[in-house]
């Protein structure tokens, strides 16, 4: 179908990712972003159930706790990932930022009390001075077996 100038649409590229061989292009093009594996992905042959997120304040952290469960057959291993969002910080801050995370081995039908305790460090980032700035008061944090699938929960500060 002609366009502009009598070019055709598929010669116009959208931005996005790399792309493209003409040398006038962005060399991106729109593409799905999300990974083939995730992160931790394949390192057992077992299921997990996560539950019972809790999130407190402390004086210069926050603690960050879920259960988890081995609901398949076999024993296995798991990486138990949190993940923290400033809601409300001054500046754009990544949707779904790894905090912390820790591998666990678990027999048929355990489960696990896991606890994060993320220090105030975490919950700042460098501004264009290069001044360390912790600007947020709702803070978001997932906790889960990878950063598409996983328990919420929020927290003021």
């Amino acid at each position: 179908m002609p366009d502009i100038a009598g070019k055709e649409k598929s010669l116009w590229l959208n931005t996005g990712r790399p792309g493209g061989k003409s040398k006038f292009t962005s060399k991106y093009l729109d593409a799905p972003i999300e990974p083939l594996y995730l992160f931790g992905f394949g390192l057992s042959y077992t299921s997990y159930a996560y539950d019972n997120l809790k999130a407190e304040n402390g004086e210069k952290e926050v603690k960050i706790s879920a259960t988890v469960k081995n609901t398949g057959k076999r024993a296995g291993e798991e990486i138990v990932q949190c993940y923290m969002q400033d809601m409300t910080a001054k500046r754009v801050r990544p949707v779904k930022q790894l905090a912390a995370y820790q591998k666990i081995t678990l027999a048929p039908d355990e489960e696990k009390e896991v606890a994060f305790c993320i220090p105030e460090e975490k919950l700042g980032y460098y501004d264009w001075n290069m001044n360390f700035v912790i600007d947020g008061r709702i803070y978001r944090f997932y906790v889960g077996g990878s950063s598409a699938d996983c328990l919420q929960t929020e927290i003021i500060r």
